[in-house]
């Protein structure tokens, strides 16, 4: 699923690199996020399991007025786009 930009921006200066591969994006790439891509952890399609074990209250950092927890940094990891690397 592929994510915004803004997220991926968003999720940058936690991980600087791929949580896998450890890859980590040129100077070029970083402004884009060109060849990377931000992905929840827990997905936000199960968000309703999200709030009914507790996970809002895990997440510690301060979100824009009316944006789900789940969609915090703090559920995300950055992963290099292996469909532009083959």
């Amino acid at each position: 699923m592929k994510y915004t930009v803004a997220f991926c921006k968003r999720v940058y200066p936690g991980d600087h690199e791929c949580v896998i591969s450890k890859g980590v994006p040129t100077a070029s790439e970083v402004g884009l996020c060109d060849g990377f891509e931000a992905a929840h952890v827990f997905p936000p399609s199960h968000h309703q399991i999200w709030i009914d074990k507790g996970f809002d209250g895990l997440i510690s950092v301060k979100l824009k007025s009316g944006e789900a927890m789940i969609n915090s940094v703090k559920n995300a990891v950055l992963l290099r786009d292996v469909t532009n690397h083959a």
